[in-house]
């Protein structure tokens, strides 16, 4: 009896390495993490130096599908999407023209990309999909203003 409950815990021991070799990142995905990380901050870098007196609204926050046509070529697989509009936004610190979006009476700021109803199985959702670029702003500035809050306390 002593020696299947040994047998029983090496066996589960097994299991769980396994299983957590197979959830890590292979070469191939690890270089698509890099280059989204690169696409990332090259934008968000752009973004950053933003001085436009006049608030013209880049392209980025009017293309309300920038997700599915820009970061789909950094998902990691078909089931590990990622919502690249989030986080270019999240890496912008221009309070300027955060604001300048929040202004602009530009509707597809507004608008976001519904998940459909009836979607088919092959249908991937991007996480953040629901918000518009415009509610994604709206966030960033409230966290830079809770980040400025926390820094004077």
């Amino acid at each position: 009896m002593k020696n299947l409950k040994e047998v029983f815990v090496l066996v589960q021991l097994i299991l769980v390495f396994q299983s957590c070799s197979s959830q890590r990142l292979n070469e191939y995905q690890i270089e698509k993490i890099k280059d989204r990380d690169l696409f990332v901050k090259e934008i968000s870098d752009n973004l950053n130096t933003y001085d436009d007196k006049d608030c013209k609204i880049p392209p980025f926050f009017i293309d309300n599908d920038y997700d599915r046509l820009n970061g789909s070529k950094f998902w990691l697989s078909m089931h590990a999407t990622v919502s690249i509009r989030k986080l270019i936004i999240d890496k912008i610190n221009n309070r300027h023209l955060l604001e300048c979006v929040i202004n602009s009476d530009n509707p597809l700021i507004k608008d976001n990309i519904p998940i459909p109803k009836n979607a088919p199985y092959t249908y991937n959702k991007i996480p953040f999909q629901e918000y518009s670029t415009y509610e994604l702003v709206k966030f960033r500035i409230e966290q830079l203003e809770n980040i400025q809050k926390l820094g004077k306390n």
